[in-house]
């Protein structure tokens, strides 16, 4: 198979920052370039999904950025909340909760 060589335009700092988690992996940014190309052909299309977001998602970063959105003293207003509004069951789904900030275990055994 014959190569051709081209040019690209990439932020420096991000180039360099991948530079060095490839060498990690034990690959050149042609090399990966290389596998990006195939992943394309593979796939038909990039390797990966690219989506606009919809309404309901850009109300959400809105929320987030704006801080304009539902607040909770504790989890139990969040999980009342919650129930109120159809997102989960009830509180019996959930098997286990370790504080704010820790993972949240689903019993979906139920």
């Amino acid at each position: 198979m014959s190569k051709t060589q081209t040019t690209i335009r990439v932020d420096e700092e991000v180039y360099i920052q991948a530079k060095e988690i490839l060498n990690q992996m034990g690959l050149n940014y042609s090399q990966a370039i290389s596998v990006f190309n195939n992943m394309i052909v593979l796939n038909k299309g990039l390797p990966f999904e690219l989506k606009l977001p919809n309404q309901e998602t850009k109300q959400a970063i809105y929320e987030l950025e704006t801080r304009d959105g539902k607040s909770f003293k504790n989890v139990d207003e969040l999980f009342d909340d919650l129930i109120k509004e159809n997102s989960i069951n009830s509180i019996e789904h959930f098997k286990t909760l370790r504080g704010v900030g820790k993972e949240l275990y689903v019993d979906t055994d139920k």
